[in-house]
């Protein structure tokens, strides 16, 4: 029998033991990732998979539709009904949506094939899509492989990173053809309830000015809907009863939408409007047309040494960057650097404890109970990061080293690591941020990325197209070995388990199986079928190359800091890149009639191969007539992406006047001393600018709704459980003995 001397000291050596167990759990690196398993919604399974395609009929009266198109700009919500694989949904929300490719489509006479976004809760209280209130349907602009964007979130979702759901969306508008897209979930409460369990924490969307729009998106969550509109309904004879809408619905009031803020956008230049009276947006600077068969060239080093001559290069351009010169803004050669320094806090540069420094993240706040104590935390990480202080216990490192390693796999530019320091969200839990991914049809290289050996040969060690000073959230980490070596961790673990065991060309075979018809018969489609097909074979090479050259750069025999010398055969514009779709050559041809309203296809009949570019008449929208003011012949020839962003570096200065770094920058972008000249002649109005867990078993697992688990977490406690049980027993029993004897 024990006595009670010794039954006092058992019991306390298991409580101390419980109590250091539980001690542990709590000092554990924090992590914002949910580490154990959270029940998905039905919209995963039913919406989201990826072994099917999703029918989506959009009934809207055709003036309606119309109407809603042209004032796309304004990106207001108009009423329809929507049937989403057979299930009709009454007086739902629908708006064209986007930033870029939005204000390029705006002012492309051959094409109305815009993004959207439904939203199906503003006119009727409670209403979802098997519990999604809200879905994004993005038209794969500047993607000849209209995969860039699905596998991308593949690829991160394997990682473990929380990515929106996606899949396939075959559309058509009344009955009629409309065009293959791709359904994305948005990053909004039911994304993150998802992923975390919650909607505790504060969701921000940064945009710096240099993206010189804002985002309708951003603004929608922060204020009240006006949800006492109540469209009204009639009866179709075609589909007994079926309730469609009334013509006389009012467009929803833009400036209520704004919560009386311009969010930045940019006010067109005169003339710049080529048929549409809003005209309030234009492209952002530094877009990489990719399009050879222009005079005007990429800038100096993006061409990999092949220059036509056009463009006179300025002294000491092409001068290579060395590794010793760690003080200088390190620039991957031949990858487009960018203009401008108005990120707004949007790069995570640490820039004092002042809020308003920091407008572009606490602007675009999604979540209305955000308020400014809630900007502490993230002031609080920023700080953190810049010192490197006990970072972890600010930021979700892992998550962040992950998110990067896709990034940089991907040479994904139009994200956080260009000077446009957007398509990315932040989400902070108790004091814990984490990035989220957003927007990739522009990866696999098709922004600013210059030639196919540059993107091959993308450096992992300073992967970044500004530079790592101005690209904190990577270089800072970058800095520590411990995070590059796991940074290192996961790149090899794409080289190895997405692509040279064969699950990357798998899934592109995947894919093409299921999408390839709907392709073929795309009434809207920005590239022909022959196109999409020959892009394949590309994207394949690509994901071999990169991986080879990612492999090499990890065992050093190919520099990691600047650009490589790996050979490729991949051709980056058959892939499709940022303003390609109807502006490129032979991919100038929009399939289907350049007419605007639903087109008046047969779903039932195929379209014929034969469709050429030969038959179609499609307008130029590259004329003169684009431009402000008196423009000569050569300036009109420019590309007019490059004419925008020449036009916003200009605005950037205070008085529009062209000072000696404005001039730089118009070099750097490509122009000569004589266009220069040119543009300074130019009018043009200015703007006001109001913790670390086990990677080691983290093997890649494809399928949405994957959550991680902490297996350390996991036994930690249960041996917490089972000591505090034995301890337990122990009393309940010698207690029991004691009152007996």
């Amino acid at each position: 029998m024990i006595s009670n001397k010794h039954f006092n000291i058992i019991v306390a050596l298991f409580m101390v033991i419980a109590l250091c167990f539980s001690s542990l759990i709590m000092l554990l690196p924090k992590s914002s990732t949910s580490s154990t398993s959270i029940e998905q919604p039905d919209y995963i399974t039913t919406i989201f998979n990826d072994d099917s395609v999703i029918e989506i009929n959009i009934e809207m009266d055709e003036d309606s539709w119309q109407e809603m198109l042209d004032n796309a700009a304004s990106e207001e919500y108009t009423a329809a009904n929507i049937t989403v694989n057979g299930t009709t949904y009454n007086n739902v929300a629908i708006r064209p949506k986007g930033n870029s490719s939005l204000s390029q489509l705006v002012t492309d006479d051959s094409t109305e094939r815009y993004s959207f976004k439904i939203k199906l809760d503003k006119y009727v209280d409670g209403q979802t899509l098997d519990g999604l209130s809200k879905l994004v349907l993005n038209n794969n602009m500047s993607d000849t492989t209209s995969m860039k964007e699905y596998l991308s979130y593949k690829l991160l979702d394997s990682l473990g990173i929380p990515t929106p759901a996606c899949s396939y969306a075959h559309i058509t508008v009344n009955g009629e053809e409309w065009g293959l897209y791709l359904a994305v979930e948005p990053i909004e409460e039911e994304f993150i309830e998802r992923n975390y369990g919650s909607i505790d924490g504060n969701l921000y969307k940064p945009e710096s000015d240099n993206v010189a729009m804002g985002d309708k998106d951003n603004n929608e969550n922060k204020i009240m809907d006006n949800n006492n509109f109540s469209p009204s309904e009639n009866t179709t004879s075609e589909n007994n009863n079926k309730t469609t809408i009334d013509n006389s619905i009012d467009m929803q009031n833009q400036s209520n939408m704004n919560n009386g803020d311009s969010s930045g956008q940019m006010q067109m230049p005169p003339d710049m409007n080529t048929g549409n009276s809003t005209g309030e947006m234009q492209a952002p600077p530094d877009m990489n047309n990719g399009n050879p068969s222009r005079e005007m060239q990429t800038p100096p080093d993006m061409n990999n040494g092949d220059s036509t001559g056009e463009i006179q290069t300025p002294p000491d351009m092409n001068k290579q960057s060395t590794n010793d010169s760690t003080n200088q803004p390190q620039i991957p050669n031949g990858i487009g650097g960018g203009i401008g320094r108005n990120s707004n806090g949007a790069n995570l540069v640490w820039n004092g404890d002042d809020i308003s420094n920091y407008s572009a993240i606490f602007d675009n706040a999604i979540f209305k109970t955000t308020n400014s104590d809630d900007y502490t935390k993230i002031l609080d990480m920023i700080e953190h990061l810049d010192s490197l202080d006990d970072i972890e216990s600010y930021l979700d490192v892992d998550e962040v080293l992950k998110y990067f390693a896709a990034n940089t796999f991907l040479v994904n530019l139009d994200s956080y690591v260009s000077n446009m320091n957007h398509n990315y969200y932040l989400y902070e839990n108790d004091g814990i941020v984490s990035i989220l991914p957003w927007d990739y049809n522009l990866s696999f290289a098709g922004f600013q990325a210059g030639s196919a050996s540059n993107a091959i040969n993308f450096p992992i060690d300073s992967p970044v197209s500004d530079s790592l000073e101005e690209s904190p959230l990577i270089g800072k980490l970058l800095e520590v070995d411990e995070y590059k070596d796991i940074y290192h961790h996961y790149l090899n673990e794409i080289v190895e388990n997405f692509v040279n065991n064969g699950t990357l060309e798998t899934l592109i075979t995947k894919t093409d199986s299921l999408i390839s018809s709907y392709i073929q018969n795309d009434a809207t489609a920005f590239y022909t079928y022959d196109e999409y097909k020959a892009s394949l074979s590309n994207l394949i090479n690509f994901g071999y190359d990169r991986a080879t050259s990612i492999a090499a750069q990890l065992d050093g025999s190919q520099p990691s800091t600047n650009t490589g010398t790996i050979e490729t055969t991949v051709d980056l514009s058959a892939m499709g890149q940022q303003g390609g779709g109807n502006e490129k050559g032979e991919m100038n041809n929009m399939r289907g009639s350049s007419d605007t309203t639903p087109p008046n296809a047969d779903s039932s009949t195929p379209q014929s191969d034969n469709t050429t570019e030969s038959s179609m008449n499609i307008p130029n929208s590259n004329t003169t007539s684009n431009f402000p003011g008196n423009i000569s012949s050569n300036t009109s020839d420019l590309d007019p992406s490059i004419m925008m962003q020449a036009m916003q570096i200009i605005q950037s200065s205070e008085d529009g006047s062209i000072t000696d770094s404005i001039k730089t920058e118009l070099l750097n972008l490509g122009l000569t001393n004589e266009e220069i000249t040119q543009l300074s002649s130019i009018q043009i109005p200015n703007q006001d600018n109001n913790g670390m867990h086990d990677i080691k078993n983290n093997n890649l697992a494809m399928g949405p709704g994957n959550i991680s688990t902490d297996n350390t977490n996991l036994i930690i406690t249960l041996s917490s459980i089972v000591l505090l049980v034995i301890a337990l027993v122990f009393v309940s029993f010698f207690k029991k003995r004691k009152y007996i004897s």
